[in-house]
């Protein structure tokens, strides 16, 4: 990736499960994920889909699960800000995991 980037990423696996991998700092932060100040400057970002764990984002799940646990497209959304009222520039990675 190119530095900086945007300071916050996102999983959304294929049953609309949307998981927090980093955020910016802010007043509902989960303080959960990468901090966005620093992921903006993570040059490359390596996962592995049988052990990679996030926080999904709902209330009153578990502090963190496997991601990459159903078969389907996931979405990789790289994005400043995630949340946001306006019409951003959201770069998407669409990746298919199969059996």
């Amino acid at each position: 990736m190119e530095v900086p980037h945007p300071d916050e990423l996102a999983i959304v696996r294929p049953d609309g499960e949307f998981f927090l991998i980093a955020e910016r700092s802010w007043v509902h932060s989960t303080g959960k994920a990468i901090p966005g100040d620093i992921f903006r400057n993570i040059v490359a970002f390596k996962i592995s889909p049988k052990t990679f764990v996030a926080h999904r984002e709902r209330v009153g799940t578990p502090d963190y699960e496997l991601v990459f646990s159903k078969v389907g497209i996931y979405k990789v959304l790289l994005v400043d800000p995630l949340f946001a009222d306006i019409e951003i520039k959201t770069r998407i990675c669409e990746v298919t995991l199969t059996k």
